[in-house]
């Protein structure tokens, strides 16, 4: 802001801000609201994808729970959500791979939750070990 000086006994002038300066304040101002924006318009997009996440883990836990619990028996190929105690989810697709290991009896169990959001594949895995009496 500038101020303009006295000149001889006559009063002081009016003060303000030149031109530029308001031209740099408000492109600033218009950098902000650019920024701001932006980041709202990828917020539904995060959602998105951390619910299908979200709602991926809790599936795959759902499914070894059910394995541990003894309501589905570990096998490898597709699971059926109804058998894990899951209602059906379209765009969730859960599959097991079991790798028997030594000694007998011990295995490996991967679960792996796989599924589309914003078009684009994801997988998620979890595995643990699991004892079966031979």
């Amino acid at each position: 802001m500038r101020q303009r000086k006295q000149s001889g006994a006559g009063p002081a002038t009016a003060t303000g801000f030149t031109l530029l300066e308001t031209l740099v304040a408000l492109a600033l101002a218009g950098l902000a609201l650019i920024v701001t924006l932006a980041l709202l318009a990828q917020e539904p997009r995060a959602h998105r994808r951390l619910d299908a996440h979200r709602r991926a883990l809790d599936a795959l836990g759902a499914a070894l729970e059910a394995v541990r619990a003894g309501r589905l028996t570990p096998a490898g190929g597709p699971i059926d959500p109804a058998a894990a105690g899951l209602e059906p989810m379209p765009f969730l697709d859960l599959r097991a791979e079991v790798h028997d290991l030594s000694p007998p009896g011990l295995a490996r169990l991967v679960v792996v939750a796989s599924y589309a959001v914003d078009g684009r594949r994801v997988e998620r895995r979890v595995e643990t070990l699991l004892w079966r009496p031979p």
